[in-house]
């Protein structure tokens, strides 16, 4: 019944340079993978009280999927500041996008990171 609730039977996993990854007999395939991003600079000012980062590049999920996935993204490491916009444009069936961090004041350099989930297709 587990199985049947989780897309069958895993087929495959693994982990590498992008994360890891699970396929299932279904041809649901599951990609983890967490960022980090160090010296990261808020200091765009938005115009209200509000000021971002650059855009920033998340890198390749650790496997392709054949259509755009659902993904879903957890900040990690800060805890004053906010994921202010992960990019639809950048984003794409090997690429994760690009993320933004936002916080209400500007701040020099910080460590960050993001926990990413992506769930789609292999098959």
């Amino acid at each position: 019944m587990l199985n049947e609730l989780l897309g069958g039977t895993i087929i495959e996993s693994d982990t590498n340079q992008n994360g890891t990854y699970i396929k299932y007999s279904d041809g649901t395939l599951i990609c983890c993978k967490n960022i980090a991003f160090s010296s990261i600079a808020i200091t765009q000012d938005t115009g209200n009280v509000l000021y971002t980062s650059a855009d920033l590049d998340m890198g390749s999920y650790p496997y392709t999927f054949v259509s755009k996935p659902t993904l879903n993204a957890s900040k990690v490491r800060n805890y004053a500041g906010f994921i202010y916009n992960i990019s639809q444009e950048t984003q794409d069936f090997s690429k994760i996008g690009t993320v933004k961090f936002g916080c209400g004041r500007g701040w020099s350099s910080s460590a960050w990171g993001v926990d990413i989930i992506a769930i789609g297709r292999w098959k």
